[in-house]
């Protein structure tokens, strides 16, 4: 009878254990190993890479700059899809698709098969399986509060900045009249109590934030010169480091709505209505 119930406990217990290896991953894991199929030694990255496993879509991270004054990376989609438990199995009618493995709350496994980076081979090697082991150990606690702030879920601040803006354009002179001089690239900032996320379609600055006042703030080792339009639109002027003055104009808006598809938020999107001369032939 002993036996018996020792047998089930057991049982149970290997049940269990199979079952929290098949999870799909979900959340933010760090990479600290990869191992390959061609016999090759292990690897421990020299690089921080992570990876962010949404409903929406798998990111890879890759940590930039990481000074006190200055928190960069790149982020990327994997795949147009989530990833899910496959098993240490072939995928795909050539093998050689994406294997997500060894998976639960903590960790997990990603193995692929390298044909389209060439770099170092003693990391990358061509023409094999590459495996990459993920988990939720030593997270740098910047990109943390980055990424809550996305999701907006840090700490509401008490100045008037707090929240997400869209830059609208620089602002020049033409024959002695202001105008607007629209980007080529899309920038956002998110404001908490002590810090600015900048947000430009693939990297983002996480930067330390001083209010001063309503009239100046410093981002990161940048002084900046506030001149509020209304509420919601201020112009935002720094030295560029070559002694000429930039100046910005900000409006209050979400992020752009696949932005806040990954990351849960609904925030109303504001920006410039401006008439084209030519109408839209996309319409």
């Amino acid at each position: 009878m002993r036996k018996g119930i020792i047998l089930g406990i057991c049982c149970l217990m290997a049940a269990t254990t199979s079952f929290a290896q098949t999870e799909n991953p979900s959340g933010l894991y760090k990479l600290y190993k990869l191992s390959y199929d061609n016999g090759q030694p292990d690897h421990i990255p020299e690089f921080e890479q992570y990876k962010l496993c949404t409903d929406v879509a798998p990111f890879t991270i890759m940590i930039e700059t990481d000074t006190k004054k200055r928190y960069a990376y790149a982020i990327r989609t994997d795949e147009p899809h989530p990833y899910t438990y496959t098993g240490n199995t072939p995928v795909g009618e050539d093998g050689h698709g994406t294997q997500i493995f060894d998976s639960d709350k903590d960790k997990f496994s990603l193995k692929w098969y390298n044909t389209v980076r060439p770099g170092r081979e003693s990391i990358f090697p061509m023409n094999t399986f590459i495996t990459e082991h993920y988990d939720r150990k030593n997270i740098n606690e910047k990109l943390v509060r980055s990424l809550d702030m996305f999701a907006m879920k840090h700490k509401p601040a008490k100045h008037r900045f707090d929240g997400c803006w869209k830059m609208i354009g620089n602002i020049g002179t033409l024959n002695g009249k202001e105008v607007i001089i629209s980007g080529f690239l899309q920038l956002y900032k998110i404001y908490s109590e002590d810090a600015v996320n900048i947000y430009s379609g693939s990297t983002v600055n996480y930067w330390p934030l001083e209010v001063k006042s309503d009239k100046l703030i410093i981002e990161g080792v940048n002084k900046c010169n506030i001149e509020w339009r209304d509420k919601d639109t201020f112009v935002l002027s720094f030295d560029r480091g070559d002694g000429k003055i930039a100046k910005e104009l900000w409006i209050r808006s979400g992020l752009p709505k696949h932005v806040q598809k990954i990351f849960g938020t609904n925030i109303p999107i504001n920006g410039v209505d401006v008439v084209g001369s030519f109408g839209d032939m996309t319409e």
